[in-house]
C-alpha cells in the first residue's frame, strides 16, 4: 500500500511540474506540423483533397508549398486548385521573418490579386518574446489601403501566476480617435493542479452599459502527459444565469504522446442534446511524421462516420546545405492536361532512383525505374483512365507534381 501510494504522489507531482510548464507556455500541443518528428525532418508541401461522392473519387482543392531558412519555416505559399481550367492558381502568401535588433518575430500575409497578378498585403502581426523565450504580448494590424501603410487593429497580453496556478490574457482594440489601446476583452483561467483541470472564464466590455459581463466558459481536462484530452465551451445563459453547453471534444493519443484521433460534439440549442459534429484521424510515417490527417462527417441517416477531406504532408530529411542545394532542381510538366502523352522535365534533379504515378487514392498505377541522370521522361496515357495523377521522383528528396488526362 505504502509503495502504491509513494508510485501516485511521483505520477501527481511529475504531472504538476508539467502543468507548470504548461502555464508558462512551454508545453504546447502541436504534432509534427511544422518540423517533423526530428529536426532535420522538414515538411515540403502539402495537399488538400476532398472527396467526390457522384465521381467516387478524390479531387484536390488546394496546396500548400513550404520554404525554410536556417531551419525556420520562412514561407508558406498556398494555392486553389482550379477546376476548370485543371491548374493551381496562388491564393496566398505568408512571410515569417524575426525582426532585427528586437526579440520578436514578424508574420506577413499577403492575397493574389487576379485584377493586377501581384501579391497584396491582408494581415500583418508581431510576436514579443521574453527572455526565457515565451511570448509576452502580439499585435496585429492591417493595411489601410488610402494610406499605403499598417494600422494598429488588435493586441493580445499574457499574464502567468504560476504561484497561484493562474493565467491571464487580455484582448485589446486600437482606438483612432485617442490613440490608446482598449481592454474589450479577458480571459482569466485557473488550474486544479491535482485533477489536471482548467477553467477559463472570458468577460467582455458591453459598450452600450459599460459594464464587464461573463460571456463563455472552457474547461480543460488534461492526461498525465500534459496533453488535452478534453474540452468543454459553454455559453452564458442570461435568461436562466446558467452556463449553456455548446461544444465538446475529445482527444486520443498513441504510447508516445502523439495526437492520432479528435471528436467533436455540438450541442441542440432547444433540447440541449449533444451531437457528433467533427471527427479527424492523424496518421503517422515511419519516421514519425505526420504524413496525413483525415476528416469524416457524420451521416445522420446511418449514424456512420465517412470520410469527405483529406490533407497529404510530404516530408524530406535535409540538411540545411542539402535543401539549398537539392531545391534548385524543378519538376515540370508540358502539355498539362494533356490527351496522348506529355513531357515530365526534370531539370537540375539528381541522383533519381525511381518515378511513381499514383491515383488520388494513392493506389499506385504506374512505376518507371531510370537511369540517373535523366533529364527529361515521356509519360503516356495508354491504359490510364482520364483524371488527375499524382508524380513521385524520388532523388534525394521526394519531388511530388501532378498530371491530368483529358
Amino acid at each position: 500500500m505504502r509503495t502504491i501510494f509513494i508510485i501516485f504522489l511521483i505520477l501527481v507531482l511529475a504531472a504538476t511540474s508539467s502543468f507548470s510548464q504548461f502555464l508558462s507556455g512551454d508545453c504546447c500541443t502541436c504534432y509534427a506540423y511544422e518540423y517533423g518528428s526530428q529536426e532535420d525532418f522538414y515538411r515540403d508541401s502539402s495537399i488538400y483533397l476532398i472527396w467526390n461522392r457522384e465521381t467516387g473519387d478524390w479531387e484536390e482543392s488546394s496546396f500548400s508549398k513550404y520554404t525554410y531558412s536556417n531551419g525556420r519555416l520562412e514561407k508558406t505559399i498556398g494555392y486553389y486548385f482550379d477546376k476548370d481550367l485543371y491548374q493551381r492558381n496562388e491564393s496566398y502568401l505568408q512571410i515569417k521573418n524575426p525582426v532585427p535588433g528586437e526579440n520578436s518575430l514578424e508574420r506577413l500575409t499577403y492575397k493574389w490579386n487576379k485584377d493586377f497578378q501581384n501579391w497584396k498585403e491582408s494581415s500583418k502581426s508581431v510576436s514579443y518574446y521574453k527572455d526565457d523565450h515565451k511570448i509576452s504580448h502580439s499585435i496585429n494590424f492591417k493595411f489601410d489601403e488610402n494610406a499605403c501603410n499598417w494600422e494598429y487593429n488588435t493586441r493580445f497580453e499574457n499574464l502567468i501566476d504560476s504561484e497561484n496556478a493562474a493565467t491571464s490574457n487580455i484582448t485589446k482594440k486600437w482606438d483612432k480617435l485617442t490613440g490608446n489601446w482598449q481592454v474589450n476583452l479577458k480571459n482569466l483561467c485557473t488550474d486544479d493542479l491535482t485533477n489536471l483541470k482548467r477553467t477559463c472564464f472570458t468577460t467582455s466590455l458591453n459598450v452600450k452599459t459599460g459594464a464587464w459581463e461573463q460571456t463563455r466558459k472552457t474547461l480543460y481536462q488534461y492526461n498525465t502527459n500534459m496533453r488535452v484530452a478534453e474540452m468543454f465551451l459553454y455559453d452564458c445563459d442570461k435568461e436562466n444565469n446558467d452556463w449553456k453547453p455548446i461544444h465538446h471534444s475529445k482527444y486520443e493519443y498513441d504510447e508516445i504522446g502523439r495526437k492520432i484521433r479528435w471528436f467533436s460534439w455540438s450541442y441542440d440549442k432547444k433540447s440541449g442534446e449533444e451531437k457528433p459534429s467533427g471527427n479527424q484521424e492523424y496518421v503517422y510515417d515511419d519516421h514519425g511524421n505526420n504524413s496525413e490527417v483525415l476528416s469524416f462527417s457524420f451521416d445522420k441517416t446511418t449514424k456512420e462516420w465517412t470520410v469527405y477531406r483529406k490533407q497529404i504532408n510530404y516530408w524530406s530529411k535535409l540538411t540545411e546545405t542539402k535543401s539549398k542545394e537539392i531545391l534548385s532542381g524543378t519538376l515540370t510538366v508540358y502539355p498539362n492536361p494533356f490527351v496522348d502523352h506529355t513531357l515530365l522535365s526534370l531539370t537540375g534533379i539528381t541522383n533519381i532512383k525511381k518515378i511513381e504515378l499514383v491515383n488520388l487514392n494513392g493506389k499506385l498505377v504506374r512505376n518507371y525505374y531510370v537511369d540517373d541522370p535523366l533529364e527529361e521522361l515521356m509519360i503516356e496515357k495508354n491504359e490510364l483512365m482520364p483524371g488527375m495523377y499524382i508524380v513521385k521522383v524520388y532523388a534525394n528528396k521526394i519531388y511530388t507534381g501532378r498530371i491530368v488526362i483529358r
